[in-house]
């Protein structure tokens, strides 16, 4: 089995954190969660999405829904890794390296752009093939 880490361990280890992680699952309403999400589709910035492709926790279906859903946005997969791609911990499921290599060109770009130069390029990249037909969107 693989180690949960930094951020599920805390969870696992603690009565007290699973007793507040029960608490915030109570609380959440499916239709805040989509009110939020179609709000997304007017997102007037271009937006990043760096994906752990294959995910246990986040589907790669998700990805590709959200990349649908934001009109100025770019999805790249991070492979070889899981939720927290970030974390630089001891395994090698986690490459922090990888996602700085997504966001630093990223935000270059949007150095170099000025806002009246900006537009909807719904780029989808590394290997992502649109499915229009996906009843997701």
């Amino acid at each position: 089995m693989r180690s949960s880490g930094p951020w599920l361990g805390r969870l696992v280890d603690s009565h007290e954190n699973r007793k507040d992680v029960r608490a915030f699952l109570r609380t959440c309403q499916p239709k805040v969660a989509y009110a939020a999400a179609k709000e997304l589709e007017s997102f007037p910035r271009p937006a990043l999405i760096a994906w752990s492709r294959g995910d246990r926790l986040f589907p790669d279906l998700d990805a590709e829904r959200l990349a649908r859903t934001i009109p100025d946005c770019e999805l790249h997969w991070i492979e070889n890794t899981r939720t927290f791609s970030m974390i630089n911990q001891s395994d090698a499921l986690d490459q922090p390296g990888a996602l700085v290599a997504l966001v630093r060109p990223f935000l270059e770009r949007l150095s170099n752009l000025s806002l009246t130069q900006r537009s909807p390029s719904r780029a989808v990249t590394s290997g992502l093939r649109r499915q229009n037909a996906s009843p997701y969107v």
